[in-house]
């Protein structure tokens, strides 16, 4: 009897790796580039210092604690603008919620004063490995993203926060700059609030800095909710923390790109 016990153990062990592998093998694929781009990220999430990731894990709290009540978990990111940081943030998020596999981790933005999206930033996006193009139509407010050819666009624009394409209730409300901070508490139909700012980039450079800076704590935040809510999923943090060791091209994220 307990022979034919492992037996049967053995067979559904092997069936479910099976499963398992042409899943793997069917899930929708990124751009080689992005691919690349999110190992280097990868490999930086061990510098985030000890501030940042108390400010990442109370996104991560509220977004676990919806996924156990059985609701969607919303961020909407706010910056006086929406053409920069806060468009960064949402097009991270939603990449990040593809790579764990996360598809009730929504992702929106809006501002006060919403511009045209930043020439600064959507090159660096692109330089990221997202194809992305922006809609001359629609006064350079608007762009769509692609992760992979398999992958639907990402429709992103500029918008003030409480446009109705943003969610109206449930949702945690991130400031990304320190204007938005006052505003937190007066945003209607939020659940929560959070400040999570960075710097305004002056320069090609530091856009690709801040660009590569959100990526960073977005893959963060995306594998902790991941870890919390799926206790199949292996963390790998001693594994990112042995291949930063053994890349000498890792280096810290500048503190010039992220505010306290």
């Amino acid at each position: 009897m307990e022979l034919l016990q492992i037996i049967v153990m053995g067979v559904l062990v092997m069936a479910a790796g099976a499963f398992a592998f042409v899943a793997m093998m069917r899930r929708p694929t990124f751009y080689p580039e992005l691919e690349a781009y999110l190992k280097k990220v990868q490999a930086h999430t061990v510098h985030i210092s000890a501030d940042r990731k108390r400010a990442l894990n109370e996104l991560r709290d509220y977004a676990v604690q919806s996924m156990y009540q059985g609701r969607q978990a919303s961020f909407l990111f706010l910056c006086v603008e929406n053409c920069g940081r806060s468009i960064m943030a949402q097009v991270w998020m939603e990449t990040m919620a593809r790579t764990f596999e996360l598809p009730n981790l929504l992702s929106y933005s809006g501002g006060t004063q919403p511009e045209q999206l930043q020439p600064g930033m959507i090159k660096a996006l692109h330089s990221a490995g997202l194809q992305v193009k922006l809609s001359q139509e629609m006064h350079d407010k608007h762009m769509t993203v692609q992760l992979g050819p398999q992958y639907r666009s990402l429709n992103i624009f500029a918008k003030y926060f409480n446009d109705t394409s943003n969610p109206q209730r449930n949702f945690m409300a991130v400031a990304t700059d320190k204007h938005t901070v006052p505003l937190l508490k007066s945003i209607k139909g939020a659940s929560a609030q959070v400040a999570l700012k960075y710097h305004q980039p002056h320069n090609a450079e530091e856009a690709m800095e801040l660009n590569f800076a959100i990526a960073t704590e977005m893959m963060y935040l995306a594998r902790e909710i991941k870890r919390a809510i799926d206790p199949t999923y292996i963390h790998s943090t001693e594994m990112h923390k042995e291949t930063a060791k053994r890349t000498r091209t890792v280096t810290p994220i500048p503190e010039h790109v992220v505010a306290a």
